[in-house]
């Protein structure tokens, strides 16, 4: 199971809009976000992705919580159906170009192998799922 999670440091998308940071030597954000948390951006770093790419191809499940399906795209992994946070739509569909219905109305979401959550409280409910899926309910 891959778990590629979201949050400030997830994607530039969601970084831009708090970041006070700058690029180090490998071209990856770093700084603070707006309350002075620190933060990476690890989205633009390529041996990541390229870890990401290897191992979800691989993976009997991939999991991606909130901005993390930014991440999964970013490396390559082909998303059909995700669920987003209400309010994240706009931002999310011009993002994810393979999504073919990218929902609010779900807390989480199954293409195939991958599962996508809105984040927050539904990662622990999408969590629970595997859960149940691996070992019974």
């Amino acid at each position: 199971i891959l778990v590629v999670p979201g949050g400030c440091g997830s994607h530039r998308e969601l970084l831009s809009a708090l970041w006070t940071g700058k690029l180090d030597e490998e071209g990856a954000i770093v700084g603070e976000v707006l309350g002075g948390f620190p933060v990476t951006y690890y989205g633009n770093n390529t041996s990541l992705l390229l870890w990401i790419e290897s191992r979800a191809r691989d993976a009997k499940l991939v999991l991606s919580h909130g901005w993390g399906a930014l991440t999964l795209i970013d490396a390559g992994v082909a998303l059909r159906v995700v669920a987003v946070a209400p309010g994240t739509e706009s931002t999310m569909k011009d993002h994810l170009p393979t999504a073919e219905n990218v929902t609010t109305n779900e807390r989480f979401a199954i293409s195939g192998s991958v599962l996508t959550s809105q984040g927050g409280l539904a990662t622990y409910e999408a969590c629970l799922h595997i859960v149940r899926h691996i070992y019974g309910a």
